[in-house]
């Protein structure tokens, strides 16, 4: 699942995060294979959890990192009216802003279409992730039933 974000990513930071997606897939289907009963209603569908994993590694190891720069450089902007930002050699100017935010913007709204809140990815371990998904599950019931009345 992970190889459909590493696209377009340099070597190095695709590797980072296959790497994290191998590890921390083992751990969960170590955990589900030890809890079945308990984890059988809420993982309907494994590849889903697995797709997931991949986008909270994407965006805990790009997109977060994306948002940050952007917001940075608006605050540098903003307060202190300071145009463009040296990075070592690079030079990071107002359309670099506008590319990154269009960039992590469209990752946005990929969660918001599916209703994937910001708080499923911000996990530490695999056990924690495993919780955020059993939350998922409940939050999304919630808003089934509220469709529903």
């Amino acid at each position: 699942m992970i190889r459909i974000f590493c696209k377009g990513l340099p070597f190095e930071l695709s590797r980072v995060l296959f790497t994290e997606y191998k590890s921390r897939k083992g751990e969960i289907d170590y955990q589900i294979s030890h809890d079945r009963a308990f984890y059988e209603r809420y993982i309907e569908n494994i590849d889903t959890v697995y797709l997931i994993l991949a986008m909270s590694i994407y965006y805990k190891r790009v997109v977060a990192q994306l948002d940050a720069i952007s917001t940075f450089q608006n605050n540098l902007r903003d307060r202190w009216k300071i145009g463009i930002v040296r990075i070592g050699d690079t030079l990071l100017t107002s359309e670099d802003e506008m590319s990154l935010s269009a960039y992590s913007g469209d990752f946005h709204r990929i969660m918001n279409h599916f209703n994937l809140p910001i708080w499923l990815f911000d996990w530490s371990d695999s056990v924690h992730f495993l919780r955020n998904i059993v939350m998922l599950y409940d939050h999304l019931k919630r808003l089934d039933r509220e469709l529903d009345e």
